[in-house]
């Protein structure tokens, strides 16, 4: 299947029916083919009419990404004052990942019932088109298959704004791969959209394809520390500065690599599988020195690996917070900026090997942590046991360190 030969006949038409938009469109559709191709090349029934191939098929492996569902019905009043919200003036739309202000969170409603009122149109000329072409690339069952999966979003007429919509968004761009929020670019004015990081993993690893993606798509994009432009991290709540004292362990858990995830990131397949590995031979030796409770991945259905406590972080007791320490062993870990923007004891256990999938700012912040006694690698027994047997006495993490770390990510 050839994915570029197939993109820029997708590129060259769109340029032709949404000018634009047409750039960002194409960078839409290359991830969406290149999703598509991933499926396909697994061998994994696809949805028809799917946007979130992503979503659907992690689905399909119980990992629990949640299907955009349609809208529940309204009070009326809650309809009126929805329907008077999408005649707001707004310059900036803000959209899933965009807070960084307590009233951006209004105004994503507003954004969000300004697009959801938008009605919108197959160009079925275009479609047509389109499939014509690609019909020639392709044996008849692939084609069968990408001519039900392909999203009739891809494929809409052309409407004149009219002021409705803003035009220009702050969030990320991620969420443009979910329900029908493509239909933002098929107007007739430039859609600017200034993406903000959402997450582990960007800025980490040397090879990431849903952050190219972000990047690509945005006109200006912001990382949460690790990249060349930066915003301080805007999906957890900043606490002041405080010292805590762990005197027990809380094993962050990691998500499973699907075919998707295998091919996003580079090297996490093999990191995963090497962490799980480190885990179960040293898990049962660590325990022996201090109390191991293992918070297993939101996502995930069941542990990686058996201990007699597994929870999730939701379920913890303020007190188990407090007196826990959190240990992360593998990296694109979002909760590591929470534990530093909320005071939560935390150490990274790695591979050094690993380091050769880094980004190299990512490295050098590994060595700033590691300066700080809050990166330790599995070939160095010593220090290992020597920090979990601290904990029988306290393990102190003062106030300033917490700040250095929020210092070292915002000092660029």
């Amino acid at each position: 299947m050839d994915v570029e030969f197939i993109s820029s006949g997708y590129g060259r038409l769109v340029a032709l029916k949404a000018p634009a938009n047409s750039k960002k469109l194409l960078t839409l559709f290359q991830k969406w083919i290149f999703d598509f191709h991933i499926a396909l090349d697994d061998g994994r029934p696809i949805p028809a009419n799917c946007i979130d191939l992503f979503g659907a098929i992690s689905r399909q492996d119980s990992i629990n990404f949640k299907e955009v569902q349609p809208r529940a019905p309204r009070s009326s009043l809650g309809a009126f004052i929805l329907y008077l919200a999408k005649w707001i003036p707004l310059s900036t739309g803000v959209v899933a990942g965009g807070v960084v202000r307590y009233s951006d969170r209004l105004r994503i409603d507003i954004t969000k019932s300004k697009i959801q009122s938008v009605e919108w149109a197959v160009d079925q000329s275009f479609k047509s088109e389109f499939l014509s072409e690609v019909e020639s690339m392709l044996v008849p069952k692939t084609f069968e298959c990408f001519a039900s999966a392909i999203p009739d979003i891809f494929f809409c007429k052309i409407k004149n704004n009219a002021n409705l919509l803003p035009q220009k968004y702050i969030g990320s761009p991620d969420f443009i791969n979910h329900s029908d929020y493509i239909k933002i670019l098929f107007v007739d004015n430039p859609v600017e959209f200034i993406g903000f990081c959402h997450g582990g993993f960007f800025g980490e690893f040397l090879g990431n394809m849903s952050e190219n993606f972000e990047v690509n798509f945005s006109d200006e994009y912001f990382y949460w520390g690790l990249g060349s432009k930066n915003i301080r991290q805007n999906r957890f709540s900043t606490v002041p500065p405080s010292g805590k004292t762990a005197i027990k362990v809380c094993w962050i858990g990691k998500i499973t690599p699907n075919c998707y995830i295998k091919n996003w990131f580079e090297g996490y397949d093999i990191i995963f599988n090497e962490a799980s590995e480190n885990l179960y031979i040293n898990g049962i030796h660590i325990s022996q020195e201090a109390p191991i409770t293992f918070l297993r991945h939101p996502r995930e259905p069941k542990s990686v690996v058996d201990f007699d406590k597994v929870k999730i972080f939701s379920s913890l007791s303020q007190e188990e917070i407090n007196d826990s320490v959190f240990v992360i062993d593998s990296p694109g870990s979002t909760f590591m900026y929470m534990a530093m923007y909320q005071n939560l004891p935390f150490v990274l256990i790695f591979n050094r090997s690993w380091r050769r999938y880094f980004s190299t700012r990512y490295r050098d912040f590994l060595d700033f942590l590691e300066g700080e006694g809050l990166v330790l690698y599995w070939d160095d027994e010593h220090k290992i046991s020597d920090y979990f047997s601290k904990l029988n006495r306290g393990m102190v993490y003062p106030a300033d360190l917490f700040q250095k770390c929020r210092d070292w990510l915002e000092d660029v």
